[in-house]
């Protein structure tokens, strides 16, 4: 998902609809394969599920096609996730990470900290 959403990036930056249609394709492959998608085992914004869905929030604020992605699976799995207490407090692979994914979730707004701005996705 970090990659389809740096090629879409690169895509919107020199008007390249092809590359940016590839990577809304691989981006909704990834989404659609249960095994690519069982991979992600924990809640973190580095390789979790917090990560995952801040990754594809950006992703579906420029999309020609919104409704080709599996939103709803991917809000599943970060409310699936839990940053129980043997959890680190941190920010890329602990508590404080995916609360600000949840935080994010809750407005249904890209953060107005731009707290975010470290992961490159906008």
């Amino acid at each position: 998902p970090g990659i389809a959403r740096a090629q879409q990036l690169a895509a919107l930056a020199i008007g390249d609809t092809d590359r940016r249609l590839a990577s809304e394709s691989a981006l909704i492959g990834c989404l659609n394969d249960p095994r690519q998608l069982r991979r992600i085992g924990d809640p973190s914004l580095c390789h979790g599920t917090a990560g995952l869905f801040m990754t594809v929030t950006a992703f579906a604020a420029d999309t020609l096609a919104p409704h080709d992605l599996p939103l709803a699976r991917v809000t599943e799995l970060l409310l699936d996730g839990s940053a129980g207490t043997g959890t680190p407090p941190g920010f890329l692979t602990g508590q404080a990470g995916y609360g600000l994914a949840l935080h994010t979730l809750a407005h249904r707004t890209p953060p107005a900290s731009f707290w975010d701005a470290c992961l490159l996705l906008r």
